[in-house]
């Protein structure tokens, strides 16, 4: 009967049976690039009428310090090759003037190297001269070659930046064995005048390589996204757990002090996770087995407007309950080691042609409200953006043709927050139409600073047409002195090498009577500095 109504024969019926089929599964793929799929990425509906809102900002109630680490970020090793040296360099120690240039004046509080790369390179085979190294075989896309930018030449370019940098050193267990990890820690943070495991002496060799002093290393994470592999066996709970058990009892022996990090399921909202019995099942079995050894557990989430108070809510705040728990205290922070907005996939059209929008105005406005709810969220303590450059993502990206760098967007919201002087993050309850911040409609967000000053407050008006009036309360009285704003014509304004829509304007103000109003404009993240006056 079902036939014939839509005339339809049963091999034409069983073919798109087969098609359907063939849909849902490539909704399912896993490995890079696949981790939402199968999540919907709606576009935010602009509101039309003024939204008032109402800031209350108490500075005698401390939400946690401040903490710079949450301004960190990823390079990878594949872009870290054509970047950082110069393009004839023979040797690891000719950095590019036109990195070093752009920049000139940039804070990296953290730096990690992430990405499907981190999964294949041996740092053993990426030291010394480069006739000495061998190729590492890369991920999938691209054929192995010597990676010329090994741990030292990144770790001096970052330095040679911003000589108080902190960096986060991700383990390669897919490839490395535990005794591999256990010797590069020695090799970033040892004493050459001891040797605690004989053999090669490996701190004595990064002096040798022209890293005297030991690397600020913050956090040392036990690989990275095992569990989701499109190329490589992926790692059972049980196999990773073995792995951390192993890797934290051969590290703590000689390096006691050192911060270790754990991972969480990847892909928080994909439905793949749904067959295993949900997303949080992997680190409730891992907190239950190596909570009391590991200092840190570390998650990869991406986001776009709408999706923002559902990851708070649901993948942040449920981590940081569970760990509590679980494990008895909030000992066990949470490291955000990738973050960034993720582009949507278009029907019918490449997923490329959607990546300028993790570095437009809409994007770097999504990040910027990110981090401003994380500030103000005691449980998370480090965070890298996702990524310096590469992909879909990019602070800084490489003109092929005409040879140059150039800026994003993301970029200029780092540069900006990463000036700030802030002592601790202090209570800000904020009301008004789009405010909630457990609904998916948040559109605006508040972060408020303590300085030797006075108060910084880092505001986000993601409303592509609406300005927000603004009205604060506080404890004290403060003046206005400096306003910062990052914006664009559009939200779906991007830079480029020959255009640069996103901007930061500056404008100092002198003002005696207490600030106690701001008309904060559509589609901006703003700074405002104020002064203590009584």
């Amino acid at each position: 009967m079902v036939l014939s109504r839509f005339n339809l024969s049963a091999k034409t019926l069983v073919l798109l049976c087969l098609l359907t089929v063939s849909l849902m599964s490539a909704d399912s793929k896993m490995g890079e690039g696949h981790e939402y799929d199968d999540v919907d990425i709606k576009v935010a509906v602009a509101m039309k009428t003024a939204l008032p809102v109402q800031v209350a900002i108490d500075e005698s109630r401390v939400v946690a310090p401040f903490r710079k680490e949450l301004l960190g970020y990823n390079y990878t090793w594949v872009w870290l090759n054509e970047m950082t040296l110069s393009k004839d360099a023979t040797d690891g120690k000719t950095f590019s003037p036109q990195h070093l240039k752009l920049m000139q004046g940039m804070s990296i509080p953290l730096a990690r190297v992430s990405g499907g790369g981190s999964k294949t390179f041996q740092w053993k085979h990426a030291i010394g001269p480069f006739s000495q190294r061998k190729p590492h075989p890369g991920p999938k896309w691209m054929k192995p070659k010597i990676q010329k930018v090994g741990h030292v030449e990144w770790i001096k370019s970052v330095l040679a930046t911003d000589p108080n940098a902190r960096f986060s050193i991700t383990f390669n267990i897919d490839v490395d064995s535990t005794e591999d990890c256990v010797d590069l820690v020695e090799f970033l943070i040892g004493d050459p005048a001891k040797n605690p495991n004989g053999g090669m002496n490996w701190a004595a060799k990064r002096v040798e390589l022209g890293l005297e002093k030991p690397v600020d290393v913050a956090v040392w994470e036990i690989g990275s996204e095992v569990d989701w592999s499109e190329t490589r066996s992926r790692w059972p709970i049980e196999k990773y757990i073995a792995k951390c058990k192993d890797i934290l009892t051969s590290v703590k022996k000689d390096f006691p002090h050192t911060t270790l990090a754990a991972h969480a399921a990847t892909a928080f909202s994909s439905k793949i996770h749904e067959k295993n019995g949900g997303w949080s099942v992997w680190h409730r079995q891992l907190l239950k087995a190596i909570g009391h050894q590991i200092d840190m557990i570390a998650i990869h989430p991406y986001y776009h407007f709408d999706y923002i108070a559902k990851l708070e809510r649901d993948c942040v705040g449920l981590l940081a309950q569970d760990i509590k728990d679980i494990t008895g205290s909030d000992r066990v922070k949470i490291f955000v080691s990738e973050h960034a907005k993720w582009p949507r996939q278009r029907p019918h059209a490449k997923w490329s042609e959607s990546w300028y929008e993790t570095h437009s105005l809409a994007g770097s406005l999504c990040t910027a409200q990110w981090i401003n709810r994380m500030l103000n969220t005691p449980a998370v303590t480090m965070m890298t953006y996702h990524s310096f450059s590469g992909g879909p993502w990019g602070m800084v990206y490489l003109n092929k043709t005409q040879d140059k760098l150039y800026t994003t967007g993301v970029f200029d919201v780092f540069k900006l927050l990463n000036t700030i002087p802030g002592i601790n993050v202090v209570q800000n309850v904020v009301s008004g139409k789009r405010t909630n911040t457990n609904r998916n409609t948040l559109s605006f967000t508040a972060t408020a600073l303590t300085t030797a000053e006075g108060l910084d407050l880092i505001l986000v008006n993601s409303e592509p047409e609406v300005s927000r009036q603004v009205t604060f309360t506080f404890n004290g009285q403060y003046a206005l002195t400096k306003i910062q704003t990052l914006s664009a014509p559009h939200m779906d304004s991007y830079n480029t090498l020959q255009k640069r829509p996103i901007t930061v304007t500056e404008k100092n103000v002198s003002q005696n009577n207490p600030f106690t109003q701001y008309n904060l404009p559509a589609k901006s993240l703003v700074l405002l500095r104020l002064k203590k006056v009584k």
